[in-house]
């Protein structure tokens, strides 16, 4: 039997009659929204049609993706589109690791207290996503930024 396929721009879906009385699919993630390994560990731990991401490259001369992940429903729509908004405005030659990132997309406050937290732990970046933040991944760079992050959230430890 062959299958039949549906493209867009980050997924291939592909499907096929079968004699089930329910359907399957697979769904092939593009690699504009990283390499394997970086799509894969969120995929594997929120398996919701919710999960959101939008990629954007950044940089005149190294065209870095940047990826901004959210949960539909869960997130405040509000911060992810700024974020966007942020970095969609970046005019600079390159970004070559995501504290450079950090420090660009970094809004004045009157708070003595990081607005933005950086991890390289999976864990952190799903909790993170399912506590309504935002999460900015940069290809080739293992860190991940959580926006916006409060005083307690540096508290939090989920295991040593």
């Amino acid at each position: 039997k062959t299958s039949k396929k549906i493209v867009s721009k980050y997924f291939i879906i592909y499907y096929r009659k079968n004699d089930y009385s329910y359907s399957r699919f697979c769904v092939s993630v593009s690699k504009k929204i990283g390499k394997a390994h970086t799509r894969n560990l969120f995929r594997r731990r929120i398996k919701d049609n919710n999960l959101w991401y939008e990629s954007i490259e950044v940089g005149r001369y190294t065209k870095t993706k940047a990826s901004v992940l959210t949960i539909n429903g869960i997130c405040d729509t509000s911060v992810r589109d700024r974020v966007i908004e942020l970095i969609s405005k970046l005019n600079i030659d390159g970004i070559t690791d995501s504290g450079v990132l950090k420090n660009l997309i970094t809004e004045e406050t009157k708070s003595i207290f990081p607005t933005v937290m950086t991890t390289e732990r999976p864990d952190k970046v799903c909790d993170a996503l399912l506590n309504g933040k935002t999460v900015v991944i940069l290809d080739n760079s293992p860190f991940a930024l959580i926006v916006p992050v409060f005083l307690n959230d540096f508290f939090i430890l989920n295991s040593l």
